[in-house]
Order: C-alpha cells, then structure tokens, then sequence
C-alpha cells in the first residue's frame, strides 16, 4: 500500500495543451489519504483490485505517448492536423 504525507487525489501530467486532447484515468492509483488509514484492510488488498484499476495507470500512460508521436507524425501542430 502506498501512502504519502501529502496526499494529492490526482496527477496532471504537462504536455501540449494546444494539441486538444485529455486523458483521463480514473482509479489509477491505490493512495490513500494518511487521515483514511488502512480503512480497516490487510495491506496486501491494496494490491488487489478492491483498491484500484490494475494497469489503468500504465495503459493511459502508453495511450498518451502514443498519441502524441502518431500526432506530430501527421504534423499537427496547434491542435490542427497539417497535410496528410
């Protein structure tokens, strides 16, 4: 179980905002706020998917990076697609 003293319930990830697209992953992590505890479970259910979408994290991830190389391969630029 992963638990930060600063708890943030989400993570922006800096790109081109001028391409137009967003992703969004929701239950992609499993970190709790340190005043929610263990909300009463063994440690080893936050492995589980009773705490979190496993692998949600890694597939929007590799959507991201791939939308964004099959974008600059169609030479788009300022959220408009260039001559294909």
């Amino acid at each position: 179980m992963t638990r930060d003293t600063l708890f943030s319930p989400f993570e922006i990830i800096e790109g081109d905002r001028g391409k137009g697209l967003v992703l969004v992953a929701d239950h992609a992590g499993r970190a709790l706020p340190d005043e929610y505890g263990s909300l009463g479970l063994p440690a080893a259910e936050f492995d589980r998917h009773i705490a979190y979408d496993i692998g949600v994290e890694e597939v929007t991830r590799a959507l991201a990076q791939q939308a964004l190389e099959r974008l600059a391969a169609l030479g788009c630029t300022e959220g408009r697609a260039g001559p294909i």
